[in-house]
């Protein structure tokens, strides 16, 4: 029986070996100036960090995966990189599938940092989707409201005019800011279609604004908004 325990933990031992060279052979690809698999073991032990930006940089993400595994390195900035570079894709199913192979902890911390980093808004209103429809028990009950503007805010965006998009973004925080300001500039009609993109219950909440009487949404083939006291537009 002993003999059979040293039979399988030798056979155990070589498989591990084996499978750390292989992964120290495809390391060697993206390093031509090594030339033994001891270079690439001495490498990953004294700059383990620097070896993962690099094999990120050049989308290496399976491998990554692989180095981290072996050395026990964290892995959410590899999960983040490779969710990122899948929604510039538009591969919004295999970012979704990736999403939801992590822990809903990481999941959470892999959604905050692209939140922070993309700038397309209908990836954006992906990932806080997401973390509204599969997150929210692991989110605070503020970050789900600051999340649920943020849906709506984008929501808007993409319904109003492109053009208009980039100056109204830094306003993604607060959507009746996005409405009182596409009604500032004129632009009666983006605010309406910004309006009719969301539901009865939200648009009521965004109508109200400053104190003032609320807006009416004349229905018509091109729905207008219109102020219930024009007073407002004509001051401004």
């Amino acid at each position: 029986a002993s003999a059979a325990a040293r039979t399988g933990e030798l056979v155990e031992l070589l498989a591990t070996q084996l499978s750390k060279l292989k992964v120290y052979a495809q390391v060697l690809e993206d390093h031509p100036e090594l030339q033994r698999w001891q270079q690439v073991e001495g490498l990953l032990t004294e700059h383990p960090e620097e070896v993962l930006q690099h094999l990120l940089r050049r989308g290496r993400f399976e491998l990554a995966r692989k180095v981290a595994c072996l050395h026990s390195l964290e892995t959410t900035k590899i999960e983040e990189m490779y969710t990122l570079s899948l929604l510039q894709e538009r591969d919004t199913l295999r970012a979704h599938q990736t999403l939801e192979a992590l822990d809903d902890p990481t999941a959470v911390t892999v959604c905050e940092c692209l939140l922070h980093v993309l700038v397309d808004l209908e990836s954006m209103l992906f990932v806080i989707r997401y973390e509204l429809q599969h997150l929210a028990a692991a989110l605070p009950p503020h970050r789900l409201e600051e999340l649920q503007r943020l849906e709506t805010s984008a929501k808007m965006l993409l319904a109003a005019p492109p053009t208009s998009r980039t100056a109204l973004k830094p306003l993604l925080p607060a959507p009746s800011r996005i409405l009182e300001q596409l009604l500032m500039n004129k632009n009666v009609e983006a605010a309406s279609h910004a309006l009719c993109r969301l539901p009865a219950e939200t648009r009521k909440s965004l109508i109200v604004l400053d104190g003032n009487p609320p807006l009416r949404l004349r229905a018509s083939s091109s729905t207008t908004l219109l102020p219930a006291q024009r007073q407002r537009q004509q001051q401004q």
